[in-house]
């Protein structure tokens, strides 16, 4: 067996998860997701310190409603 390390510099790694490039595909996940959703669900941009990302919710009552019964946005995800 190889004995190989390595070791991640963070400045680095935090850099590329702010990059816009990785933020566009974060972007096209989350807007899938919402196109499997349906009515009621929105997206919304998040900038966290060490990376930045998009969140699907919920937006209306019916939405909330439709998805504790069905699972909604765990299935847009593919799960």
């Amino acid at each position: 067996m190889s004995s190989f390390k390595f070791e991640l510099n963070s400045d680095g790694v935090r850099e590329l998860l702010h990059d816009a490039g990785v933020v566009g595909v974060c972007q096209q996940h989350a807007s899938a997701v919402l196109s499997r959703c349906g009515e009621g669900y929105e997206i919304s941009a998040r900038n966290y310190p060490d990376r930045a990302g998009y969140a699907v919710r919920a937006a209306t009552s019916e939405a909330v409603r439709d998805n504790l019964k069905n699972n909604t946005l765990l299935k847009g995800m593919g799960g």
